[in-house]
């Protein structure tokens, strides 16, 4: 009867893992928990020399820059973020900057897909 109940047990631990794996699956299909940074993380992330701003290197030194199956494209979008972002005009992205361009960005993505917020 023991053995019974050990193997019922490790069915039922099976078995929810994986409905735990197949529920984070369909979250990342919609998109959902696809960044695990906050937007300071990533800024500390790209901000190579700890200097607390990007420079335009930095900010193209991004990984979905380096991943884009046209990568030159991909500079050149990222260039013109950099420019949009740069509210100063200072060659440099300030935290304040990154976070507003951040925030502009997603809004416009959100416009695009019909979402409000």
């Amino acid at each position: 009867m023991k053995r019974l109940w050990s193997v019922l047990a490790v069915l039922l631990v099976l078995a929810l893992a994986a409905s735990a794996s197949a529920q984070e699956k369909k979250e990342r299909k919609r998109g959902e928990g696809k960044s695990r940074f906050s937007v300071e993380e990533r800024f500390k992330q790209l901000d190579k020399n700890g200097d607390g701003k990007l420079t335009e290197e930095e900010f193209l030194a991004n990984p979905r820059v380096e991943k884009a199956k046209d990568k030159e494209k991909a500079k050149e979008e990222y260039k013109a973020r950099f420019k949009k972002m740069d509210k100063n005009n200072d060659g440099v992205l300030s935290i304040d900057e990154y976070k507003k361009g951040m925030e502009d960005l997603m809004k416009e993505f959100r416009e695009k897909r019909g979402e409000k917020k």
